[in-house]
């Protein structure tokens, strides 16, 4: 068995997830190392390499862990190595390999919750109305989000973060022929799915063709702002409606 083990910012990941890791590595070659950290006493001492390394297998892991133990004379679990993998299976999170021996205090990236972007991260550390906080905290009026995450099962690499639709909130009209006249102009417009009233207003849940996968609140902002957003807010204006709010919907896709 490989002395290699995988971790994310603060724990070590879990079999499956390294199993994901060695696909990658033994068919599409999506994770290198482009640097790795000395841990001494109690610095972590990040050092740069001079070129990516691409890795293919855990055995090429415990390579380079082995060359950079033998180059500082540091034991096992003193080398932390940072990957990059910027690919949809492992939602584009962090990812460090070491050895299983390494202490947890060694390879924790201890970000502050309200600094950290990676919204697996955030999931992982706090409910999803915190998290919904976080995103609306840098998100322009008149957008917000709502999640609709099953951590339990959001790490295995089937499912996705995606903005999977939205909720366009009205005001409620006093009338029910000015609320009939109102739904008839939304439903020209927008693929409306259930209408139903909601905290004093009209709430018009949509639905959308599938975004972009999703795996930073920035991610989540750039695809609110620049992508689903803008139309949205033009088709209200051609209809003559000023909206109250929209509210997009991150949900886990199934694969």
């Amino acid at each position: 068995m490989t002395n290699v083990a995988m971790c994310f910012k603060r724990r070590f990941a879990y079999p499956e997830e390294t199993k994901v890791a060695c696909a990658l590595m033994n068919g599409r070659s999506n994770i290198s190392i482009s640097r790795y950290s000395l841990i001494n006493s109690d610095n972590r001492r990040t050092i740069e390499l001079p070129m990516r390394c691409t890795i293919h297998s855990l055995k090429d892991v415990s390579k380079l862990l082995s060359l950079f133990e033998q180059a500082h004379k540091v034991p096992s679990g003193k080398i932390v190595l940072d990957a990059d993998c910027a690919v949809d299976d492992l939602h584009a999170r962090t990812i460090q390999f070491c050895r299983p021996n390494t202490d947890l205090a060694d390879f924790i990236i201890d970000v502050p919750l309200e600094e950290e972007i990676e919204l697996v991260e955030l999931l992982e550390r706090a409910d999803e109305k915190t998290v919904e906080a976080r995103i609306d905290s840098i998100l322009e009026p008149p957008f917000s989000v709502s999640l609709n995450v099953n951590r339990d099962t959001i790490w295995d690499d089937r499912h996705t973060l995606n903005v999977l639709g939205f909720t366009i909130l009205l005001p409620l009209p006093e009338h029910a022929s000015a609320k009939e006249r109102l739904q008839t102009s939304i439903r020209s417009v927008f693929n409306v799915i259930e209408v139903q009233e909601e905290n004093g207003q009209l709430a018009f849940y949509c639905s959308t063709d599938e975004g972009p996968y999703v795996h930073t609140i920035y991610c989540v902002k750039a695809i609110i702002e620049d992508f689903f957003g803008p139309d949205i807010v033009q088709h209200l204006g051609d209809l003559g409606i000023a909206c109250s709010s929209i509210r997009f919907d991150v949900s886990c896709m199934y694969g």
